[in-house]
């Protein structure tokens, strides 16, 4: 627990069940725990997958929750899986409410008349990556289905998948001994740094986990060597991934 959190009255946050549950889902899927940080502005948390290959930072704002005490910055740390379990007893119309008891060693999930309560892990042992100061050669918002089609068709075929960008569109190409996919993306608002192709290799196994929650505002961004960056964002919660290059073979 931060100093700053112990000084100041524990924050209680209500929020549609929704917003929660996809940030939890998007952070299991790289990681076991992670760090919440609870503010005026709302709820964020990064993580970073044991291998240091994709990371995600989730931001929940504060227009998306029907009551927020945070007077200030307040850090805990979870089980993603036990909150999780805990956000189950919400349906998709429910408020969840949460907030630290037992001076702060609980995070207590309210659901209508129905509390549960999981342990904080010390905060020292699980992992607050910093998020990195990155350059891109181009960015380009993206239709979502468009994405989700292409990683779906993907996935059956092969572990690496391919971005082609020939100085106008965009297309990504995934190829075995057996069968080969190219799928163009529809893009739209391109910014480019650099007018030469651009090509670059990528794990279909994140790209999966990736696409699985896109909003409806998505935004890409990448590069000859560099990670691929993926916004989404839905209004009510935002996702930001990072995913780092496969080797060129």
């Amino acid at each position: 627990m931060s100093e700053s959190a112990n000084a100041l009255v524990s924050p209680v946050i209500v929020c549609p069940a929704p917003p929660l549950k996809t940030m939890v889902s998007a952070l299991k899927s790289l990681s076991e725990d992670a760090v919440l940080v609870f503010s005026p502005e709302g709820i964020t948390s990064k993580v970073v997958d044991s291998a240091h290959v994709c990371m995600l930072e989730v931001s929940i704002p504060n227009k998306t929750f029907t009551s927020n005490t945070s007077e200030s910055e307040t850090e805990v740390a979870i089980s993603l899986d036990n909150l999780d379990t805990a956000l189950k007893l919400a349906g998709k119309k429910d408020s969840v409410k949460l907030s630290l008891v037992n001076e702060d060693t609980f995070l207590q999930v309210d659901v209508g008349e129905i509390s549960k309560s999981v342990r904080l892990l010390d905060i020292s042992l699980v992992k607050n990556p910093p998020a990195p100061v990155l350059s891109f050669d181009l960015s380009y918002s993206l239709d979502a289905e468009s994405l989700k089609k292409a990683v779906t068709a993907s996935k059956t075929v092969g572990d690496v998948v391919t971005f082609h960008f020939d100085g106008e569109a965009t297309k990504i190409t995934v190829d075995s001994k057996m069968e080969r996919v190219e799928a163009p993306l529809e893009t739209s608002k391109t910014t480019i740094t650099s007018k030469e192709a651009l090509s670059a290799l990528y794990s279909v196994q994140y790209l999966v986990q990736m696409v699985k929650s896109l909003g409806d505002d998505v935004t890409i961004s990448w590069g000859d060597y560099k990670p691929l960056k993926l916004i989404s964002d839905d209004g009510s919660v935002s996702l930001t991934w990072l995913l780092a290059p496969r080797n060129q073979t």
